[in-house]
């Protein structure tokens, strides 16, 4: 297998709810999912990596808007997808794993407002 197969790999493995929470579990803390609502979400991350394309002027490039927490929820499928599984997405500005985990954290939480 070539390097960037294992790069993907462990991406893939460490970015599952199972075994993100896993070491909240084993240290006694908060699971990360119980950390976050959207306003928090959207300040750290959707600011500043998704809402020029997908909010900020009306912009909503693929029809993506995350300009309020509604609009969101109807296109969070079609968000964790391009994010988590195809990974084109944020283009250019990609997320840091703590962006990731934290977004993942809050999308496995269901979500909250």
């Amino acid at each position: 297998m070539r390097l960037h197969h294992w790069i993907f790999l462990l991406q893939f493995f460490f970015s599952q709810p199972l075994f993100a929470k896993c070491g909240d579990f084993l240290n006694g803390e908060a699971s990360e999912s119980t950390k976050y609502n959207y306003e928090e979400i959207f300040n750290q991350i959707l600011k500043a990596k998704c809402f020029f394309c997908h909010g900020e002027d009306g912009r909503r490039e693929g029809g993506v808007d995350i300009s309020t927490y509604p609009a969101l929820i109807k296109d969070l499928k079609r968000i964790e997808k391009a994010v988590f599984i195809d990974k084109i997405m944020p283009s250019g500005d990609f997320l840091t794993a703590q962006q990731y985990a934290k977004l993942r954290a809050w999308i496995d939480a269901g979500a909250p407002e």
